[in-house]
């Protein structure tokens, strides 16, 4: 089974490590990728010295395996969900629901993109997904990480006493 790990490396590397691994992993899940691209950090230019690669690609099955029990919606290549692939069916209905996960496909940065099947993209981009949905799904998404990062148990919301406890203040008998 492959297994791609992309951490401690290059942007560069990692896209690099992606590339020649494409026609293993085409072959090893039967599947034809379609486009893939660098996600996270890296594509929104918040990386640091410390980030590591993460990848999302496109694939597609056979007609075949679409129509039986061998549907395959999502790969993670990486087992830790920093290379992960949605199957075409699945990212035209997440598109279709204004998923923001799969939406930022839409625009990726030319130095991000690490494989493009030719017209696959400006297929995609030619249809309008901008509905009321959108505006949902996105002020969803805010509001959860804005209630994740301000939740109840966070340090910010309850103040932690100035003086630390020493170690003998655990031990009892």
């Amino acid at each position: 089974m492959t297994q791609i790990s992309l951490k401690d490396i290059s942007f560069t590397e990692g896209k690099q490590i992606f590339r020649k691994s494409v026609a293993l992993i085409e072959e090893e899940h039967n599947i034809k990728i379609l486009y893939a691209f660098v996600r996270g950090s890296h594509l929104y230019g918040l990386n640091t010295p410390q980030s590591d690669v993460d990848i999302t690609f496109i694939y597609q099955q056979p007609t075949l395996d679409v129509a039986s029990s061998n549907y395959k919606p999502y790969l993670d290549i990486s087992g830790t969900g920093d290379v992960v692939g949605y199957e075409i069916a699945n990212t035209l209905e997440l598109l279709s629901n204004a998923n923001p996960t799969i939406l930022e496909l839409l625009d990726v940065r030319k130095d991000c993109v690490i494989y493009q099947s030719p017209g696959f993209i400006q297929e995609l981009k030619s249809v309008n997904w901008v509905s009321k949905k959108v505006e949902k799904s996105i002020l969803g998404y805010a509001y959860s990480q804005v209630k994740k990062a301000t939740g109840l148990n966070k340090k910010m919301n309850n103040p932690q006493p100035e003086k630390r406890k020493s170690i003998l203040e655990f031990c009892y008998i």
